[in-house]
């Protein structure tokens, strides 16, 4: 739950970064509703899309804030991939060569 929590209010801080950087609406989640935040991702990629084909690059205010949605997703589908990052790296560290 402290992971989720933790999740949650990353998000909450990417979106508020984004919306002082775009022009368009601002957007908002007020729960973590798994079809809401599926549909905002699918949002943040479309508008990550347009602003490709328009001006040649991807914004790194899309890929934070797509990589924060995800990882609330994630969590609540009861994954962590923090901790399985983690948990990868350590057993790396350890193993023989």
């Amino acid at each position: 739950m402290k992971r989720l929590k933790e999740a949650q209010e990353h998000l909450q801080s990417e979106i508020e970064k984004y919306n002082k950087k775009v022009e368009t609406k601002t957007i908002s989640v007020d729960d973590n509703n798994e079809d809401k935040l599926t549909s905002l991702l699918n949002l943040i990629t479309l508008k990550e899309s347009k602003e490709h084909r328009q001006k040649g690059k991807n914004s790194k205010d899309h890929t934070k804030l797509k990589s924060a949605i995800a990882d609330v997703l994630l969590l609540l589908d009861g994954f962590d991939l923090k901790e399985k990052k983690l948990a990868n790296a350590q057993s790396l560290e350890t193993s023989p060569e």
